[in-house]
């Protein structure tokens, strides 16, 4: 979904839609909860961006949906007035992205802040107890029955 810049009304404009966005290659569903405002040439999103993505368990191998939910309040600048030289980023301007042309790429927004908000490391439950490194069960389904595995207890955690 894209916004052109110069039609944000000065009232704002609510976005309360779904949208499908590229995340590691699956199409994913994503809810738009937002709040764009205009101050001069700079663009103010508010809101929440949430999806379910399918996920493989770091510990089991076992495949889940996890739901991300992402509260956001970001500034875009045009990309026009940008000289490209670097700086050193202020605490001001880590929310700080760009829009060009006069178009706000809200697809490209969710993208990002989901894929910055994916977990490092993917877990079904806190309490996965992973799988047998001996015979490769999953613990969670009960426990093995492989002498090593017996001995030792526990699953491979990563």
């Amino acid at each position: 979904m894209k916004i052109k810049v110069s039609d944000i009304p000065e009232e704002g404009l609510s976005v309360i839609d779904k949208t499908m966005v590229e995340i590691n290659g699956q199409d994913v569903p994503v809810d738009l909860d937002l709040k764009v405002d205009k101050q001069g040439s700079e663009v103010l999103v508010e809101g929440n961006i949430g999806t379910g993505i399918d996920m493989v368990c770091n510990r089991c191998l076992t495949e889940f949906k996890q739901r991300i939910d992402v509260p956001v309040s970001l500034v875009y600048q045009p990309a026009e007035g940008f000289s490209g030289q670097s700086h050193e980023l202020g605490m001001d301007e880590l929310d700080t992205g760009f829009y060009r042309e006069d178009e706000l790429d809200l697809d490209a927004v969710a993208m990002e802040q989901i894929m910055l908000n994916m977990p490092i490391k993917s877990l079904c439950s806190e309490i996965c107890k992973g799988i047998c490194p001996h015979c490769g069960a999953n613990l969670n389904e009960g426990s093995c029955s492989c002498p090593a595995g017996q001995s030792t207890g526990h699953g491979i955690r990563l």
